[in-house]
């Protein structure tokens, strides 16, 4: 058990199993590195969160906060239910989905190889989705108008345009192989 008052860095490091963790709080840069078994956590307000599975597992997040968070699953899946992240937002699958709802960061990228990312209520000024070989879909706070946005994708459907700009905010959109549809919560 961490300390109430505890601040400082706490790394959490294995091979195989599943781990934990919910109610954690305060100045501490948090991390999870496993090999192979699941990784849940919920229920956190930290300083840095980092999640990574390297051979296989997945990732549940639900309602944390934290300046920066990155996630990291080589095989697996990462879901994300309520997330802030007040500065930058990394996640990234290799083989597997990435799906979330209710996220926030100034800075958010998103990317998957071989899977799909399914996202509701993104809000970020900078934000960049792309799947080698998926479908990207999700809903992003606010209107089209708001971003400046280059899109595309080799074979599919793209129901953004490839170029708009003119935005304050970014949106950059990319899949080789994969639809890519993208709605605004002010259409």
């Amino acid at each position: 058990e961490i300390p109430k008052d505890f601040a400082g860095k706490v790394t959490l490091q294995g091979t195989t199993g599943n781990d934990n963790v919910e109610d954690l709080s305060g100045n501490i840069d948090f991390t999870i590195e496993r090999t192979a078994g699941d990784i849940t956590v919920g229920q956190l307000q930290l300083e840095r969160l980092t999640l990574a599975t390297t051979t296989g597992g997945d990732i549940r997040l639900d309602n944390a906060m934290a300046e920066d968070a990155t996630l990291n699953a080589s095989t697996g899946h990462i879901s994300i239910g309520q997330l802030e992240a007040t500065e930058t937002l990394q996640c990234n699958a290799t083989t597997g989905d990435v799906d979330g709802n209710l996220l926030k960061s100034r800075k958010i990228a998103i990317s998957t190889s071989t899977g799909d990312i399914s996202l509701g209520d993104i809000e970020g000024e900078q934000v960049t989705l792309r799947a080698t070989s998926g479908d990207i879909e999700g809903t992003l706070a606010g209107k089209g108008g708001d971003y400046t946005i280059h899109s595309s994708t080799d074979n599919g459907d793209n129901n953004l345009p490839e170029s708009l700009s003119g935005g304050s905010k970014t949106l950059d959109v990319e899949t080789d192989a994969g639809d890519i549809n993208i709605s605004f919560t002010d259409a």
